[in-house]
C-alpha cells in the first residue's frame, strides 16, 4: 500500500485553496475600497469645516471701524460672493490690506486672494437682518451720506459650502455640504 496523495486529491486541494484565497483577496479589496471611501469623506468634511471656520472668523469682523469713520463694511455682496473691508491695523484709513473677499472661481474657494479649497460645487451666502428677514441682495448705501456701506442692515450671514471629490473617471467618491451661521460683531 502506497502512502501519499493522488493527482485528483492534489487538484481538489488546489481548487479549494484557490477559491478560499480568491474570496479572501476579494474581501480585502472591498474592505480597502470602503476604507478609502471613508478616508476621502473624512478629509473632505474636515477641510470643508476648517475652511468655514476661517471664513466665519473673518466675517465676524467685517466692518471693524474703531474710529467710526463709516468707511468699512460690506462693499459688495450677492448669494455667492462677498467683498468687504475692516480696519485691520486700527488706524481709521482704508488701505489695501483692509480689503477682503470670499469668491467661488472655477470650483475653487478664493479667500482674500488665496485659493483655499478646490472641488467646491456651491458657495451660498444668505444675509439676514436683525428682525430675521432675509436680505436677497444687500443694497449698497451711499458712503458719502455718513452711513457707510450696508453694514448696519446685515446682522447675520449664513455660509453654505458644498464640495465633492471625484475619481478621474468622474465617479463620486465623497460629498460634503456644511453650513455655518455668523453673527457680525461690527455693525
Amino acid at each position: 500500500m502506497k502512502k501519499g496523495l493522488t493527482l485528483i486529491e492534489m487538484l481538489v486541494a488546489m481548487v479549494i485553496t484557490t477559491i478560499i484565497l480568491g474570496l479572501t483577496i476579494t474581501q480585502f479589496l472591498m474592505q480597502r475600497g470602503h476604507i478609502d471611501m471613508q478616508e476621502n469623506q473624512i478629509k473632505l468634511d474636515r477641510d470643508t469645516r476648517l475652511t468655514l471656520m476661517f471664513v466665519a472668523e473673518e466675517l465676524r469682523e467685517i466692518g471693524l471701524d474703531p474710529k467710526k469713520t463709516h468707511a468699512f463694511g460690506i462693499n459688495n455682496g450677492n448669494t455667492n460672493s462677498i467683498i468687504y473691508s475692516m480696519d485691520r491695523n486700527l488706524n481709521g484709513i482704508v488701505e489695501a490690506a483692509d480689503n477682503g473677499s470670499i469668491l467661488l472661481i472655477a470650483g475653487t474657494l478664493v479667500f482674500n486672494g488665496n485659493n483655499v479649497l478646490s472641488n467646491i460645487t456651491a458657495l451660498q451666502l444668505t444675509y439676514w437682518s436683525d428682525s430675521g428677514v432675509v436680505i436677497p441682495v444687500p443694497p449698497i448705501i451711499n458712503e458719502n451720506d455718513g452711513t457707510g456701506y450696508f453694514t448696519p442692515e446685515v446682522a447675520l450671514i449664513d455660509v453654505t459650502l458644498s464640495s465633492e471629490i471625484r475619481n478621474p473617471r468622474g465617479r463620486l467618491l465623497a460629498q460634503s455640504n456644511q453650513t455655518i451661521s455668523v453673527v457680525r460683531k461690527n455693525r
